[in-house]
């Protein structure tokens, strides 16, 4: 147990000090910044996922919605702060956010490889040529009711199989589908939580 506590806090303290220069770090004073990121490595996310995260605009929003108590100051956000925030989003709205705000920090140094985003932009494309608009238009519809969300699945399965898009939204790449690489499931799993939220904004949007 020590030494989990232990290298929690030197994730967090690495953290804090290579974050130091993000655009919000004014308004989390003193412990309020190491305290936030604590936060996130607590609920599971990665390195890179808490400093994208934390240089993103997430935290300003964060403070935004927290400047509504009258009690509020500048400089007093805090980690809770941050929780409510994070949690006023969907389990796959936040997953698909958080894997966008990690592709636009970290840009790889392969150009060939796409970006989660890029990613789904692709598979939405191939997605709406292969099922048509009216049905697309569907899929959207029903992934955004409690139905779906609540099963967790994606409704573009009920027009085709969405796993053979997926893959020539990779080949499109020049990526060439391989169930055994690791990388690529989780560029896989990343860029559809971001189609599937996607999908939803559009219902939405239609609404």
């Amino acid at each position: 147990m020590k030494t989990t506590t232990t290298t929690i806090a030197e994730r967090v303290r690495a953290l804090s000090e290579r974050t130091a220069d993000a655009y919000s770090w004014d308004n989390y004073e003193g412990h309020r910044w190491p305290a936030a990121i604590a936060m996130l490595v607590r609920r599971g996310y990665s390195d890179r996922e808490v400093e994208a995260i934390m240089r993103s605009k997430w935290t300003r929003w964060a403070a935004d919605m927290a400047s509504s108590r009258r009690s509020y100051r500048y400089g007093r956000t805090s980690s809770a702060d941050l929780a409510r925030f994070l949690d006023t989003m969907g389990v796959r709205e936040r997953a698909a956010g958080v894997a966008e705000l990690v592709a636009g920090t970290f840009v790889s140094g392969d150009d060939s490889t796409p970006t989660p985003s890029q990613l789904a932009q692709q598979f939405i494309e191939l997605l709406r040529k292969e099922i048509g608009y009216h049905s697309f238009a569907e899929a959207c519809r029903r992934n955004n009711t409690r139905e779906y969300q609540e099963r967790d699945v994606c409704a573009s399965h009920d027009f085709c199989d969405a796993n053979v898009v997926m893959a020539a939204a990779f080949e499109a790449f020049g990526i060439v589908v391989d169930v055994d690489d690791d990388a690529q499931l989780a560029l896989w799993s990343s860029a559809w939580n971001i189609a599937h939220a996607q999908m939803a904004a559009q219902a939405q949007e239609q609404q």
